[in-house]
């Protein structure tokens, strides 16, 4: 039988950098935003069920995740591309 518990010691650490360009020339404005995820969150106490060890990363966590979006405006239609990409989990 299992059911969910919360896990109680936790740390979760991370850094979030973001860049975002612009350029506008008359009628078109093109932009774009890079972005990285690089997040450690660890059990800090071994856990039996579902079995943990101290200092894994949590299951389901990502540690490395990224994104782009690209946009381009013209008076007023706007195309925009999102491209996300997330590392694997455990679990």
């Amino acid at each position: 039988f299992f059911s969910a518990n919360n896990i109680t010691r936790v740390v979760s650490r991370g850094w979030e950098p973001r860049i975002f360009l612009e350029y506008k020339a008359k009628k078109v404005t093109c932009s774009g935003t890079l972005g990285y995820d690089y997040i450690r969150s660890t059990n800090k106490v071994a856990v039996q069920n579902p079995k943990i060890d101290a200092g894994s990363q949590l299951i389901y966590t990502p540690v490395h995740q990224g994104f782009i979006n690209l946009q381009v405006e013209f008076k007023s239609f706007r195309v925009l591309y999102q491209h996300r990409f997330t590392g694997e989990t455990q679990g």
